[in-house]
């Protein structure tokens, strides 16, 4: 279905069981289109785009934690996928 939607000849698919998260700051997807979705523990998080400080994603984060360096303004900005 993700193939027809966007009109695939092609799709990708990485199936992988983590003991801990698989991206754990905030960044960037340079894929145009992703599909995730999560079996077990916290789901997805992502930060709407409005609540991001751009300027510090990547090289502008000097060692920081994504919390310590003020990427988002609190958690509360934080959006998780729920599970089913």
């Amino acid at each position: 279905m993700f193939g027809f939607l966007f009109g695939l000849e092609e799709v990708g698919l990485r199936l992988s069981v983590l003991d801990k998260a698989m991206c754990p700051r905030f960044h960037v997807d340079k894929v145009p289109f992703r599909l995730v979705t999560t079996y077990s523990g916290i789901g997805s998080q992502w930060l709407p785009n409005e609540q991001v400080n751009r300027e510090k994603l990547g090289h502008g984060s000097k060692g920081l934690s994504d919390a310590e360096l003020g990427l988002y303004a609190s958690s509360d900005c934080i959006q998780t996928l729920k599970q089913p």
